[in-house]
């Protein structure tokens, strides 16, 4: 009989975030402990132009993440497309960590609200980063989108220091031409440099 070691790691209904383990002569269905941002989730070329923008921390042990939090002012860093103007204020939030490093991640801009599922948290220490895939409507817009989420940052008693936030646009329904095009990113920072805890 052939036997195969088969790893899923089934985000939505896309195999997104996995890992890697060693061949076993058993079939195995578990997540997976990430240290690092996987190449299939972000190139490594395009991770190594991201992180001139924003600090990635890998590891994996990073710290509790659980809380909503309020970014305020959201500055644009890098933007692969052109954009002068104001973005809206960012309140996110995830649950705390399950025993692989998981959470529930959700965001709110505006009228915008998102939602990623499965987010995976990766760090040591007080470092952390957050990638997911997300889901995000507006509906007075009128757009939807799935997009990569990222944020990092340090953990301190009143939230999180020196924030940073990217979104990677995989694909969309934008029927007023206001989002960005897929494959266009945008990297953001706090600007006053701590994002406060709503709820802890």
């Amino acid at each position: 009989m052939l036997r195969k070691a088969i790893i899923v790691s089934i985000f939505g209904c896309v195999m997104l975030l996995c890992g890697c383990m060693e061949e076993s002569d058993e079939t195995i269905v578990l997540p997976v402990i990430n240290r690092c941002i996987p190449h299939h989730v972000i190139s490594a070329g395009l991770l190594d132009t991201i992180k001139e923008y924003m600090p990635i921390y890998e590891g994996a042990t990073p710290p509790e993440v659980g809380g909503e939090y309020y970014v305020a002012p959201l500055e644009l860093v890098y933007s692969t497309d052109v954009f002068e103007g104001e973005f809206h204020d960012l309140r996110w939030s995830a649950d705390s960590l399950d025993g692989w490093n998981r959470t529930r991640f959700t965001e709110h801009q505006g009228n915008a609200e998102g939602i990623g599922r499965e987010a995976y948290v990766i760090g040591s220490g007080d470092n952390f980063t957050l990638f997911t895939l997300e889901e995000s409507t507006d509906t007075v817009a009128g757009w939807q989108c799935r997009m990569i989420t990222l944020v990092s940052g340090t953990m301190v008693a009143t939230g999180v220091s020196n924030l940073h936030y990217a979104i990677l646009l995989l694909d969309k329904q934008d029927y007023n031409g206001i989002l960005i095009a897929p494959d266009d990113y945008r990297i953001f920072a706090d600007g006053d440099g701590i994002s406060n805890y709503v709820t802890k």
